[in-house]
């Protein structure tokens, strides 16, 4: 008897054991369970934001609404919504002058003249801003020609050709300082200069619409980064244009910020209004044929931009072949495998070099 009393007591002593075992391990558990760290959840049990939708809840509009960006339509370079709606204006610009404004160009086409030295065309969109731009100088057909390529009003101070070879129309484009009185100013006896007051007012009171979407085709594709970096390419650390025994443009590459500074018969081009150097992320050399007329009242060279020709595409310290040519008024420029140029986003320089004088471009 007693020994199974003993028995019972111990069976009971040990269910007790074995209950209470089980209920501290599902209390730890349970305990456990809920202390886990939750990637959603704080100490203090505030939700955090885990980046994760509840699939439960509506997105807002703001959601639903992309970020528009907006994008300058010769550089590829992001601007404001603002800029974007303004209508480029293109100064010829005497480059043996000292220059103002010059550095806010996006685009500066070099023409070589017949006197041996060159004259500018720059587009800018900064006509808001400019407080001083020039020398101003006369255009000629075949520069009036390039607005056909890249969209802009054309700025000048009368027109020197004699011949009248262009058939293209600068009707509602062409803003003659030289027939539009008090809207330019001289300095140094000959040298003509404007400003953003004076060139607002002057396209205002005539009519020229100032804002809009450019029309036309862009020669080349921009994307970002460096194009032909190691395709075909030779380098181009300076570029030397010889226009002639006492003109040279040249250009040096900086490889701390991807851009080539203008040079000026071995002097840096200088923007006296902003007081910085001039500079771009691409170069363009462009061979053209040229002719020579002679009258009474002296020769004058006509740069030939309808027939096309060879040149280069000169971009991060590398040089690569180009093709260009004019298709129904518009320049186009192709690599030597016919194919449309894709270009870096960024300011860009093209010179026309007289096609007899291709052994007078330096490359190294």
């Amino acid at each position: 008897m007693k020994k199974t009393k003993v028995s019972g007591l111990f069976r009971l002593i040990a269910f007790l054991l074995i209950a209470t075992v089980l209920l501290c391990v599902f209390g730890f558990s349970a305990g456990g369970w809920q202390s886990m760290t939750n990637p959603d959840i704080n100490s203090d049990n505030t939700v955090i934001d885990s980046g994760n939708v509840d699939e439960n809840t509506a997105p807002s509009d703001d959601d639903l609404t992309p970020e528009v960006k907006y994008y300058d339509r010769l550089t590829g370079l992001e601007v404001t919504e603002e800029e974007s709606h303004v209508k480029k204006t293109a100064f010829v610009i005497n480059s043996s002058s000292p220059a103002y404004g010059l550095s806010t160009g996006e685009l500066v086409i070099e023409f070589p003249t017949e006197n041996g030295e060159t004259r500018l065309l720059m587009y800018t969109k900064a006509i808001n801003t400019l407080g001083k731009i020039g020398s101003i100088a006369p255009t000629r057909g075949f520069i009036s020609d390039m607005i056909a390529s890249f969209e802009a009003i054309l700025i000048a101070n009368g027109c020197d050709d004699t011949v009248d070879y262009s058939s293209f129309d600068t009707s509602g484009k062409l803003f003659d300082l030289s027939v539009n009185a008090g809207y330019s100013y001289t300095e140094y006896t000959h040298f003509v200069y404007s400003n953003h007051d004076l060139i607002k007012a002057g396209l205002a009171n005539n009519s020229f619409a100032v804002t809009g979407g450019a029309s036309g085709t862009l020669p080349y594709t921009v994307s970002s980064g460096c194009e032909y970096k190691n395709d075909g390419t030779t380098s181009a650390v300076s570029v030397v244009l010889g226009f002639s025994d006492t003109k040279t443009t040249e250009l040096y590459y900086s490889p701390d910020d991807g851009r080539y500074y203008l040079y000026e018969n071995g002097s840096k081009r200088y923007d006296a209004l902003y007081g910085k150097d001039i500079s771009y992320k691409n170069a363009f050399v462009l061979f053209a044929d040229t002719v020579t007329y002679e009258s009474e009242s002296g020769s004058e060279m006509i740069i030939n931009t309808k027939n096309g020709g060879s040149g280069y595409y000169i971009s991060c310290g590398v040089a690569k072949e180009l093709l260009w040519e004019n298709v129904n008024g518009s320049l186009r420029f192709k690599d030597i495998n016919g194919e449309v140029l894709t270009v870096a986003a960024g300011e860009s320089y093209i010179g026309f070099l007289k096609s007899s004088s291709k052994s007078s471009l330096t490359v190294a």
